[in-house]
Protein backbone atom coordinates (compact mmCIF):
# COMPACT_ATOMS: atom_id res chain seq x y z
CA UNK A 1 0.00 0.00 0.00
CA UNK A 2 1.06 3.75 -0.96
CA UNK A 3 -0.15 6.70 0.74
CA UNK A 4 1.11 9.94 -0.46
CA UNK A 5 1.33 12.85 2.16
CA UNK A 6 1.08 16.31 2.46
CA UNK A 7 1.88 18.87 5.15
CA UNK A 8 0.22 22.10 5.44
CA UNK A 9 2.97 23.62 7.37
CA UNK A 10 0.53 24.15 10.11
CA UNK A 11 1.08 20.44 11.88
CA UNK A 12 -1.98 19.21 9.90
CA UNK A 13 -1.92 17.77 6.02
CA UNK A 14 -3.54 15.26 3.80
CA UNK A 15 -2.97 11.36 3.39
CA UNK A 16 -4.43 10.02 0.25
CA UNK A 17 -3.71 5.86 -0.63
CA UNK A 18 -2.95 5.03 -3.80
CA UNK A 19 -2.75 2.28 -6.39
CA UNK A 20 0.67 0.30 -6.78
CA UNK A 21 1.11 2.57 -9.86
CA UNK A 22 0.74 5.78 -8.03
CA UNK A 23 -2.79 6.21 -8.83
CA UNK A 24 -4.91 7.76 -6.09
CA UNK A 25 -7.46 5.29 -4.72
CA UNK A 26 -10.80 6.89 -3.14
CA UNK A 27 -10.95 10.35 -1.92
CA UNK A 28 -8.15 12.19 -0.07
CA UNK A 29 -8.13 12.40 3.79
CA UNK A 30 -7.62 15.63 5.68
CA UNK A 31 -5.92 15.28 9.18
CA UNK A 32 -5.67 18.05 11.97
CA UNK A 33 -2.53 16.33 13.74
CA UNK A 34 -0.17 14.70 10.59
CA UNK A 35 2.10 13.31 12.89
CA UNK A 36 -0.51 11.37 15.12
CA UNK A 37 -2.35 10.32 11.85
CA UNK A 38 1.22 9.03 10.06
CA UNK A 39 2.14 6.92 13.57
CA UNK A 40 -1.29 5.46 13.52
CA UNK A 41 -0.91 4.40 9.64
CA UNK A 42 2.45 3.37 9.93
CA UNK A 43 1.46 1.09 13.00
CA UNK A 44 -2.06 -0.51 11.28
CA UNK A 45 -0.80 -0.24 7.91
CA UNK A 46 2.68 -0.07 7.09
CA UNK A 47 2.95 1.51 4.09
CA UNK A 48 5.07 3.21 1.97
CA UNK A 49 4.58 6.92 2.09
CA UNK A 50 5.54 9.28 -1.06
CA UNK A 51 6.02 12.68 0.07
CA UNK A 52 7.82 15.84 -2.12
CA UNK A 53 10.96 16.24 0.31
CA UNK A 54 12.29 13.71 2.69
CA UNK A 55 13.99 16.58 4.03
CA UNK A 56 10.80 19.20 4.79
CA UNK A 57 8.66 16.84 6.40
CA UNK A 58 10.67 14.14 7.97
CA UNK A 59 12.21 16.58 10.48
CA UNK A 60 8.93 17.38 12.19
CA UNK A 61 7.76 13.67 12.28
CA UNK A 62 11.09 12.90 14.00
CA UNK A 63 10.73 15.57 16.74
CA UNK A 64 6.95 14.57 17.22
CA UNK A 65 8.44 10.64 17.93
CA UNK A 66 7.46 9.17 14.54
CA UNK A 67 9.55 7.23 12.31
CA UNK A 68 8.59 5.12 9.26
CA UNK A 69 9.72 2.22 8.26
CA UNK A 70 9.29 2.76 4.12
CA UNK A 71 9.09 5.92 1.71
CA UNK A 72 9.55 7.34 -1.88
CA UNK A 73 11.22 10.98 -1.41
CA UNK A 74 10.38 12.70 -4.57
CA UNK A 75 13.18 15.46 -4.70
CA UNK A 76 15.43 12.70 -3.57
CA UNK A 77 14.79 10.29 -6.25
CA UNK A 78 14.76 12.87 -9.09
CA UNK A 79 18.11 14.29 -7.64
CA UNK A 80 19.53 11.01 -7.90
CA UNK A 81 18.17 10.41 -11.53
CA UNK A 82 19.20 13.87 -12.27
CA UNK A 83 22.80 12.91 -11.29
CA UNK A 84 23.18 9.74 -13.54
CA UNK A 85 22.08 11.59 -16.43
CA UNK A 86 24.85 14.07 -16.06
CA UNK A 87 22.52 17.25 -15.00
CA UNK A 88 23.23 17.12 -11.55
CA UNK A 89 22.44 20.47 -10.39
CA UNK A 90 18.98 20.51 -12.26
CA UNK A 91 15.98 21.46 -10.11
CA UNK A 92 14.84 18.73 -8.51
CA UNK A 93 11.69 19.44 -6.48
CA UNK A 94 8.14 18.01 -6.79
CA UNK A 95 7.25 20.89 -9.30
CA UNK A 96 10.09 20.47 -11.48
CA UNK A 97 9.86 16.53 -11.59
CA UNK A 98 6.01 16.73 -12.64
CA UNK A 99 7.02 19.62 -15.65
CA UNK A 100 9.78 17.32 -17.12
CA UNK A 101 7.21 14.50 -16.89
CA UNK A 102 4.53 16.44 -18.10
CA UNK A 103 6.46 18.06 -20.99
CA UNK A 104 6.10 22.01 -19.32
CA UNK A 105 8.80 23.90 -18.38
CA UNK A 106 10.60 23.31 -15.42
CA UNK A 107 10.23 25.75 -12.83
CA UNK A 108 13.53 26.86 -10.62
CA UNK A 109 13.60 25.25 -6.77
CA UNK A 110 12.39 26.94 -4.09
CA UNK A 111 14.86 28.78 -1.72
CA UNK A 112 16.46 26.85 0.69
CA UNK A 113 14.78 25.51 3.94
CA UNK A 114 15.67 27.21 6.92
CA UNK A 115 18.28 25.25 8.88
CA UNK A 116 17.42 23.46 11.61
CA UNK A 117 19.15 25.11 14.52
CA UNK A 118 21.62 22.35 16.63
CA UNK A 119 20.07 20.33 19.49
CA UNK A 120 16.60 21.15 17.52
CA UNK A 121 16.82 17.62 16.06
CA UNK A 122 17.33 15.42 13.23
CA UNK A 123 18.20 17.80 10.65
CA UNK A 124 18.83 15.07 7.63
CA UNK A 125 16.99 11.25 7.12
CA UNK A 126 20.53 9.78 7.79
CA UNK A 127 22.88 11.71 9.78
CA UNK A 128 26.46 10.89 10.11
CA UNK A 129 27.37 8.93 13.56
CA UNK A 130 30.80 9.11 14.95
CA UNK A 131 32.13 5.79 16.29
CA UNK A 132 34.50 5.54 19.41
CA UNK A 133 37.33 3.06 18.29
CA UNK A 134 38.49 1.42 21.54
CA UNK A 135 41.67 -0.19 21.14
CA UNK A 136 41.65 -4.44 21.61
CA UNK A 137 43.03 -5.64 24.68
CA UNK A 138 46.46 -7.25 24.71
CA UNK A 139 46.21 -10.80 24.79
Amino acid sequence: MLVAVVSDERGGGVLHPLDPAGAPLGAPEPVVDLAAAVAARERTDRPRWVWASGAALYPTLLRAGVAVQRCHDVELTEALLLGYAGRWGEPRALAAAWARLTGAPVPADPPPRAAIPPGAGQTALFDAVRVRRVPASPR
